[in-house]
């Protein structure tokens, strides 16, 4: 049964700001202005929502409602963030955040290095592939056709783990340099690899960096905000958490 009490707050007033904020929404949406019957369209879908979400509410529809309070939830931080205006900051407090997060800021190492293909799973053949390659007795015309490079130069791990993936890119940091090794399995099957030049992860210039370090700080001045301003709210409320039953 839908209620029929007003409880004071039964009076719907369609402001001209929020009128001109609709009509500024058709805009970037459609790229021009309203028309007259458009606009009262949208003002009349304004105030159908406002008298849906007031009875809603008063028949409680909002309460435990877990995607109703994360999204009061999101405005309410949104609104806070808003509030707490986080000002530029001078250079000196961006190279004192750079400095204190070296690791955040490094260069990817890099990698050079050609692969060879295996056919199936025999480890056996291979350690003989291998030993017939460093011999320089191998055919390598018969390994298998694959649209993968034979070599790469000069690459991130995160360049070679969109070809070969994760495990494959991450065990190239382990092999010596100059000589071939195997077998290494990618996402693709196993492969005799040689890596020709590895050049580990370097300290980045601040110089060249600033542009993300400055959003770095950006983000966490946002988050420090955010979590001052939800203290502030929660010291007008007593916490009480009721313990599991003995």
């Amino acid at each position: 049964m839908l209620p029929d009490e007003s409880d004071g707050n039964d009076r719907i007033y369609v402001t001209l700001a929020e009128v001109e904020r609709l009509a500024l929404v058709w805009e970037r949406s459609w790229n021009r202005p309203p028309t007259d019957e458009e606009l009262q369209g949208l003002v009349q879908n304004y105030i159908r929502d406002e008298v849906y979400v007031r009875e809603a509410h008063k028949l409680g529809l909002d309460a435990n409602d877990a995607v109703i309070r994360r999204r009061l939830r999101q405005k309410l931080e949104f609104f806070i963030e808003e509030g707490e205006a986080v000002q530029p900051p001078e250079d000196a407090v961006l190279e004192a955040w750079f400095a204190q997060r070296p690791e955040m800021y490094q260069r990817a190492p890099r990698f050079s290095f050609q692969q060879i293909p295996l056919p199936g799973d025999d480890p056996a053949q291979a350690d003989q592939a291998l030993a017939a390659l460093k011999s320089g007795t191998a055919n390598t015309n018969a390994a298998p056709a694959l649209s993968i490079p034979e070599a790469m130069e000069e690459v991130t791990p995160r360049e070679i783990a969109r070809t070969f993936g994760t495990a494959f890119s991450a065990s190239l940091a382990d092999l010596p340099v100059g000589t071939w090794s195997g077998p290494i399995r990618s996402g693709l099957g196993w492969h005799l690899v040689q890596v020709t030049k590895a050049t580990a992860a370097q300290p980045a210039d601040y110089t060249d960096v600033r542009m993300q370090v400055l959003r770095d700080w950006q983000a966490a001045a946002r988050r420090n905000a955010k979590d001052a301003g939800f203290e502030r709210l929660r010291q007008n409320y007593t916490i009480e958490i009721e313990g599991p039953q003995q």
